[in-house]
């Protein structure tokens, strides 16, 4: 199969050769009205018009000699896309995007030329090349708004906005879908409604992603009465998706179920399998938050058997997981884990790694109420390796995207120069030949080209203030967590690389996790659950000392490393840390909300521990299994390891990294324990 560089190629030499036949076609410039109002008539929701007959019958009356360029470009794209998107052949759809490309380079206008440029752009979208899509960004941004063409206007600023929220730039992602929907108000057409209700369907998803609920909520909301009164009812599944989703970010409600049964009932009558099978999975879901379990069995029991007729067997695992967790609800514990861990097998090979993770959340949460905490421990440690894979994989992602897209826009810069300059060098030839007959008109020509250069020059000084500014804020926001303001795993990594200790002196390490933390998200929303973590943020800064390092490890585990302290002064320090958290409730709104935290422990350098010093990362592994040994044996509490007690080394040393039950049963370890102070009725 040929890639896309390959066809890049081909297509060029082969437009040599037609060239060299004498066989290039001269097209008419601007476009044709009545060919336009065809395109417009037919394409409907979609990138490409789903009636092909009806297109195909357009693609044959297209006439090289008699069609104006523009909207020939224009049809032929949207066959580029019929190919890639509805057909599957990405290799013809890029292949006629480059011939596109050859014809507008040599004969086309900033119009033509800019829908090859967009619809090359979309189709890398549309693969998931975000990194060849990120670099055409700087040339888009240039290049629409230099175009004249209301609906191109409107497709390249949506497309940039869509790529930027791809890449999750959301704040500028949201400034270019403004524009977009700007466009599309300059006037009402059919056609224009459906991009309204398209773009608004869009703003409200970023919204939620940025979790300003109440904005997408508003705007999802007066999308479904606008597209009700227009009657346009093609999003209107979506639409109470989305809707139906910022309802429950407050916790599962009556308005969320309801939201989500008339994505249902419109999915059904415009026959969108899609919706049909979310709608139901998210109504099952609320129900079951709701403990209202055998109208959750209904609706999921309703949704399996529409997989298997629409076939979407994959879609039906997550609702086979949903009624495992039913199960283990009702009390059948064991068939319910085995439909659960049966389902999540199955999604492995097909979802995605931050889905899997949310999986073995719940999984791990139904095997707490199973009873089976040693399950829900290795669950929970699975979890986390999980989470830590993907964050270093999300993390190389962006750097490396940002650092393509800043050499792009050097290079770009780098030829807007270039192209400066030669225009430059062409105006001065052209003063040359004057300079006889008008020496006054070459004076001034010079003072305007220097003129040009020196404001050539501050605009690059500014820009490169811009992008030293931009780097340092980087900077910071590289080591600081937004949320709560404390240190980040890459500060604690730059900290121990640099980190050294006198001999005699002792650190100690603190691996925290508040207890419930995913009950209060639930219940309470999201929005609780970040104003937990903001308040136990400033109560562990509060009782660490400015040597300390306070870190939010991830998700709702903190980390603290003390320098310099003493083996006597953890269990009072223990204390201190569980009374700071548990000691007063968080105030939630209108409700105070009890909140406790399990942690472990462990000191550097290890006492009794053979050979090489602990490194940190291994102290941090066997803080971690401290930490799950708490949570099995009633939470509230601190567990802590500060020196090896025995002489046999290798089982110990085992012990330490894999069962650190079997090593504090056994008096192989030294252990602190303080227990929180347990509140009575």
């Amino acid at each position: 199969m040929l890639s896309w560089t390959t066809l890049r190629s081909w297509s060029y030499i082969t437009c040599l050769y037609l060239c060299s036949l004498g066989l290039a076609q001269a097209f008419e410039s601007g476009t044709d009205s009545e060919l336009e109002a065809q395109l417009d008539a037919i394409i409907e929701v979609g990138f490409y018009p789903p009636d092909r007959d009806a297109f195909n019958a357009i693609l044959d009356s297209l006439d090289p000699a008699q069609t104006p360029l523009d909207s020939y470009v224009r049809a032929k794209a949207y066959q580029a896309f019929q190919a890639g998107l509805r057909d599957g052949d990405m290799d013809q759809a890029f292949a006629i995007l480059t011939e596109l490309e050859t014809i507008t380079d040599e004969q086309g206008s900033e119009d033509a030329r800019f829908e090859v440029l967009a619809s090359e752009s979309h189709l890398l979208l549309e693969v998931n090349d975000m990194s060849a899509a990120m670099t055409r960004i700087p040339q888009l941004q240039t290049e629409v708004e230099r175009v004249t063409n209301p609906r191109l206007r409107f497709f390249g600023f949506h497309l940039i906005a869509r790529i930027l929220k791809q890449n999750s730039q959301y704040d500028e992602a949201l400034q270019y879908f403004v524009k977009s929907h700007d466009e599309v108000g300059r006037e009402d057409t059919p056609l224009n409604r459906r991009r309204r209700i398209f773009i608004n369907l869009n703003m409200a998803r970023l919204h939620a992603e940025l979790r300003n609920d109440e904005t997408a909520l508003e705007i999802a909301s007066d999308a479904i009465a606008y597209a009700k009164d227009v009657e346009i009812y093609t999003r209107l599944p979506d639409l109470y998706l989305v809707q139906g989703f910022v309802q429950g970010q407050e916790g599962p409600s009556q308005q969320a179920l309801e939201s989500y049964t008339q994505a249902t009932e419109w999915a059904e009558r415009l026959d969108d399998g899609r919706a049909r099978l979310i709608g139901r999975n998210n109504a099952g879901s609320i129900l079951i938050m709701l403990e209202r379990y055998d109208e959750a069995k209904a609706v999921l029991n309703e949704g399996v058997a529409l997989s298997k007729t629409l076939n979407r067997e994959s879609d039906a695992e997550v609702m086979r997981f949903n009624l495992g967790y039913i199960e283990v609800a009702e009390g059948r514990a064991e068939q319910g884990l085995a439909t659960m861990e049966a389902a999540l097998e199955n999604f492995r090979s097909s979802g995605r790694r931050a889905e899997v993770a949310d999986w073995l959340s719940y999984l791990a949460e139904a095997y707490e109420m199973a009873g089976a905490y040693q399950r829900q421990a290795q669950t929970l440690i699975e979890q986390r390796q999980l989470r830590e894979e993907i964050f270093r994989s999300e993390r190389d992602r962006v750097i490396s995207e940002l650092h393509l897209r800043f050499e792009t826009e050097q290079q770009n810069r780098r030829i807007e120069m270039l192209r400066q300059r030669s225009e430059l060098q062409q105006g001065e030839l052209e003063n040359q030949r004057l300079h006889q007959r008008i020496v006054v008109l070459g004076v001034i020509v010079v003072v305007l080209a220097a003129l040009t250069l020196w404001l050539a020059y501050r605009s690059t000084q500014r820009a490169n203030a811009k992008l030293n500014q931009a780097n340092r804020e980087l900077q910071v926001k590289s080591t600081r967590d937004p949320l709560t303001g404390l240190f980040n795993r890459r500060s604690l990594q730059e900290f121990m690389a640099q980190h050294s200790r006198l001999p005699g002196e002792k650190d100690a390490l603190f691996l925290i996790d508040i207890d419930f933390f995913k009950q209060i998200n639930d219940r309470q929303g999201h929005a609780a659950g970040d104003l937990v973590l903001s308040e136990l943020a400033s109560r562990l800064r509060s009782v660490c000392r400015d040597s300390d390092l306070v870190v939010r490890w991830g998700g709702e585990e903190f980390l603290i490393f003390l320098r310099n302290t003493s083996v006597e002064a953890l269990p009072e320090f223990s204390r201190r840390l569980l009374q700071a958290v548990a000691g007063k409730p968080v105030q939630l709104q209108d409700q105070e909300t009890e909140v406790t935290a399990t942690a472990g422990l462990i000191t550097l350098p290890l006492a009794g521990h053979q050979g090489t010093e602990l490194e940190w990362e291994h102290a941090l592994q066997i803080a971690d299994l401290l930490l799950y040994y708490g949570k099995s044996h009633g939470r509230n509490q601190v567990n802590g390891v500060i020196g090896i007690t025995t002489q046999q080394h290798a089982e110990v040393e085992a012990a330490l990294y894999s069962d650190i039950s079997k090593a504090i049963d056994n008096d192989w370890v030294e252990l602190i324990q303080v227990v929180g102070a347990q509140r009575t009725g």
